[in-house]
């Protein structure tokens, strides 16, 4: 399952605070005010904050977030390793970044390069 940044940070936020949360608070004032079925409706809670959770682990695992280039490393030559820097965001715009994201790339032939669009 392919999911957007904003979609899955909704969906991680529902199923980390938001459901525990109401489960939690229905817990208390449903002691508090002896409301009726408050098993079955916490239960009915943690049930779909579990698929929820669930659902979000399986996007986790394909997840892949977006970078700003990669960090390729060069082991073609026995005992020496060598690393570059292959960003593909443009440098006037690094320096607005609050993160700068980099994939690891392992590889045996690397040529320096900048990418600029």
């Amino acid at each position: 399952m392919k999911l957007k940044n904003s979609t899955y940070n909704a969906l991680k936020f529902i199923a980390l605070v938001f459901l525990p949360a109401v489960a939690t608070a229905y817990f208390a004032v449903a002691g508090i005010w002896h409301l009726a079925h408050t098993t079955q409706i916490i239960g009915t809670i943690s049930a779909l904050d579990t698929f929820l959770g669930a659902l979000l682990h399986v996007s986790t695992k394909s997840y892949s977030p977006p970078t700003n280039g990669a960090l390729k490393v060069d082991t073609s030559i026995p005992g020496k390793e060598t690393y570059t820097l292959d960003v593909t965001t443009p440098l006037e715009d690094i320096k607005q970044l609050s993160h700068l994201v980099l994939a690891v790339e392992p590889g045996s032939s690397i040529e320096m390069k900048t990418t600029r669009p």
